[in-house]
């Protein structure tokens, strides 16, 4: 019994770990300039990734003008990586993209 318990306390942790990896915004697309990927939501907020994975890239290829208004569902994760000058920085990363009408 306490093996079962363990597995279970261990599996969901695995899927809460994994569930707050991705964040999801609704927001258009106000266009790529200089590697990244700019959107802004209806707050004004504005949001700049700087990756998309290689699956969602084909599936809209922001490099192209005419999503540049666009609603997107916008799935993404943050993930730490380190410039040239060995600084750590928070990169956004497009994992998903669905269009909204």
């Amino acid at each position: 019994m306490k093996t079962l318990l363990t597995i279970v306390a261990f599996i969901s942790l695995i899927t809460v770990k994994n569930t707050q990896d991705n964040l999801t915004v609704k927001a258009a697309f106000d266009g790529f300039e200089e590697g990244y990927y700019y959107f802004s939501d209806t707050d004004d907020n504005t949001y700049s990734f700087e990756e998309i994975n290689e699956e969602t890239s084909k599936k809209y290829n922001l490099t192209e003008e005419k999503y540049i208004g666009k609603n997107f569902k916008i799935t993404y994760k943050i993930v730490t990586k380190t410039d040239e000058y060995d600084e750590e920085y928070e990169a956004y990363v497009i994992v998903n993209l669905e269009m909204e009408e």
